[in-house]
């Protein structure tokens, strides 16, 4: 099949030959996945396959709409597959903390593991907050002598910064804001600190906190081209009302963020409210769409992908 636009594929990048069981064909993946069929501009060809990362969006781009049972079986499969391993590996971690209830090793080992499912598409930060508290707790215990004193196989700034992105994640800025620079303070060349640090300053309106972390991520040497950089500026600009250049660095974020997996629906909160400030309200309207349409959760998300 070719047109006009490139038509995106639900199906993951891997090498042939092609099989549906492979988890290439998981909807809850967030890697590269396949584009098919060429554009005008580029040229046209039913066997032409090119990939990008599954949140990026560009004009070129279409959807390739196919109806399939054996696609529809081995998303099932590929879930309950997930699934079970999620369960497995759970056990795993609470047969470790069972085991050594009074080490913070476990407990941080469990925490990060409760993050990062959210690749997954799953999210438990609530109960990543609540293990890694366990792990902090117990790396100075008040009353054990020294020679009881837990061992921690990770920097110990590693359990505030994670606990950190955990009530980021919850959007508890007030509550993450001590612990990622408790996590500055015990490491202060570590540039995700001070970039997790920005971004809680720039949703919480502490301009200069924000300006002084920007700072210290270039003395650093970190690149500004990141897209959390960006939105951070985005941010700082709005904040200061400099409405036109921060519309200009959010389209482009949107038009070309391509090199990192990038979640786009705050992006078009944030842009409604300088299309707003703008006095743009058709503009306003058409982003506040896209926020809730593509914010996970959201009460209207899935009536309006139906729509």
């Amino acid at each position: 099949m070719c047109g006009n636009v490139d038509e995106w594929c639900n199906t993951a990048m891997r090498p042939y030959p092609y099989h549906t069981n492979d988890g290439r064909e998981n909807v809850r993946s967030m890697g590269r996945r396949a584009i098919r069929g060429g554009d005008f501009y580029s040229g046209l060809s039913s066997a032409m396959r090119r990939n990008a990362p599954s949140d990026l969006w560009e004009p070129m781009w279409g959807f390739r709409v196919a109806l399939s049972g054996e696609i529809t079986q081995a998303h099932q499969a590929q879930t309950a597959t997930m699934n079970k391993s999620m369960v497995r590996e759970e056990a795993e971690y609470r047969a470790a903390i069972a085991a050594a209830p009074h080490e913070p090793q476990p407990w941080y080992e469990f925490g990060t593991w409760l993050e990062g499912l959210e690749k997954d598409g799953v999210q438990r930060f609530v109960e990543a907050t609540a293990a890694l508290s366990q792990a902090i707790k117990r790396v100075n215990p008040p009353k054990w002598q020294f020679w009881q004193r837990p061992t921690l196989k990770v920097p110990i700034h590693w359990l505030f910064y994670n606990r950190a992105k955990a009530a980021f994640e919850l959007q508890q800025y007030e509550q993450a804001l001590p612990d990622v620079s408790q996590a500055i303070q015990l490491d202060p060349t570590d540039v995700d600190g001070y970039m997790l640090r920005a971004r809680i300053a720039s949703l919480l309106g502490q301009w200069a906190q924000v300006k002084k972390d920007l700072a210290m991520l270039r003395s650093l040497n970190h690149s500004f081209d990141h897209p959390h950089v960006i939105l951070v500026q985005c941010h700082l600009l709005a904040g200061e009302g400099q409405y036109q250049a921060a519309l200009n660095l959010i389209k482009g974020l949107i038009r070309e963020c391509r090199w990192v997996t990038f979640r786009h629906p705050k992006l078009y909160q944030l842009r409604a409210r300088v299309n707003a400030a703008l006095g743009d309200h058709v503009a306003v309207q058409s982003d506040e769409y896209h926020f809730k349409l593509w914010s996970q959760g959201h009460e209207r998300a899935e009536i309006k992908r139906q729509e």
